[in-house]
């Protein structure tokens, strides 16, 4: 037993022992507590000796909740940036995470003591529901080369148009074309509309509009869409050629969005066009740069002809094309429900051709040219008995 009692005596003297050493450690050195967490997360132990002064940036927020916006709505916060360091701190903008949010710097050097602004912009353009964009932005700070700014919130819409704009290129002059537009309302309460008002810039007897209830079905292919209507617009001939826009407006029974806007754009075409690699809409060529006689050179364009003449037009070479090009007229095909009509068109450069430079410019109505190659055509078209294609190129060994 004698040994047992030996245990218990020297287990009572450690114990004891041990709180006498701690509570000398205590009496000698007060305890302050835990070490803060930023003093944690910012510790210079990273930081070489000897590194001088440094900056030290603090940022009064990180993230912000926009709570719910529109989709039309624009939401914009100011965070504030502060330098508690010893030297210049520099602020660099970096990337965000989509073209709907943007941050902006008020500066971009701070002095220790001073303050800047940094104003995180967004537009929300997604679909309804949350959201979370940020943006990043970099710093001289070694305890902080970067951070982000995050903001989030709810996108709710009360109404939408979609597209957001209707659309007609290259109609005819000589037939009327027909587009589509939803107006979406996400509220319980059913959607009504007045009647469209058009701007009174001169064009708009030349459009007829009218609008139906969406069906059950149309509703439900849409997120979150409680009602809404099909709007049809149609563009009547006599048009004048050229681009051209148009508004209609709307009043609605929504008490947060009284009236809704369809902007309309377009332009009106020629009955026949070109189409195709290196074809030039604007200047009306095509352009087939510097070929190599060993190579050669084969461009396959449509001839696109539209108009209620478009299923009776053909084409044919009024004479023999310009040295060395080969030209082959395919067969006509509809596209569109028939709504346009195009023939192929191969220009070709054969292998083995001699130097030639037709790089220069048309000089006047008649098509004449000091060195580019014109390409003609008879047609069909009452309205176009011969159609021109000037061709810029040039041959080399």
């Amino acid at each position: 037993m004698k040994p047992v009692y030996a245990f218990i005596l020297a287990l009572l003297f450690g114990v004891g022992l041990g709180i006498l050493v701690g509570w000398l450690r205590i009496s000698s050195v007060p305890w302050e507590g835990l070490p803060a967490m930023d003093s944690v997360a910012e510790s210079d132990s990273s930081i070489p000796p000897g590194s001088g002064p440094l900056p030290k940036i603090i940022i009064d927020k990180l993230e912000y909740d926009f709570g719910t916006l529109d989709v039309e709505d624009k939401g914009s916060r100011e965070f504030t940036v502060s330098n508690r360091g010893e030297a210049l701190l520099k602020l660099t903008k970096g990337e965000t995470t989509c073209r709907c949010a943007a941050g902006e710097l008020e500066k971009t050097d701070l002095l220790p003591g001073e303050s800047t602004k940094i104003t995180l912009k967004w537009h929300p353009t997604d679909e309804p529901g949350p959201y979370q964009q940020s943006a990043t932005f970099y710093t001289n700070d070694p305890r902080k080369p970067h951070f982000k700014i995050t903001v989030s919130g709810k996108i709710t819409a009360a109404l939408r148009v979609r597209p957001s704009v209707l659309t007609f290129n290259r109609i005819s002059a000589r037939e009327s074309s027909q587009g589509t537009v939803k107006i979406l309302s996400y509220l319980d309460q059913p959607l009504a509309i007045g009647n469209p008002r058009l701007d009174e810039n001169g064009l708009e007897r030349y459009f007829d509009v009218s609008s139906t209830p969406l069906s059950d079905r149309e509703i439900k292919e849409d997120l979150g869409v409680k009602s809404g209507f099909l709007l049809t617009v149609a563009v009547k001939p006599g048009l004048p050629q050229g681009p051209f826009k148009q508004t209609i407006t709307l009043s609605t029974n929504n008490p947060n969005k009284k009236e809704v806007v369809v902007p309309i754009e377009g332009s009106v075409g020629e009955e026949i066009s070109v189409v195709g690699p290196g074809w030039d809409s604007e200047q009306e060529t095509l352009y087939l740069g510097t070929v190599t006689s060993q190579e050669g050179l084969s461009r396959r364009l449509l001839l696109v002809v539209r108009g209620p003449y478009r299923k009776e037009v053909h084409f044919d070479l009024a004479e023999p094309p310009p040295a060395p090009l080969k030209i082959t007229l395919g067969e006509m095909t509809e596209i569109n429900n028939g709504q346009v009509v195009q023939t192929p068109l191969l220009i070709e450069i054969p292998k083995g051709s001699h130097q030639a430079s037709r790089l220069g410019h048309v000089r006047d109505s008649e098509n004449q040219s000091d060195d580019a190659a014109v390409i003609k055509l008879e047609t069909t078209h009452p309205d176009a008995h011969l159609f021109r294609i000037p061709v810029r190129f040039a041959v080399e060994k």
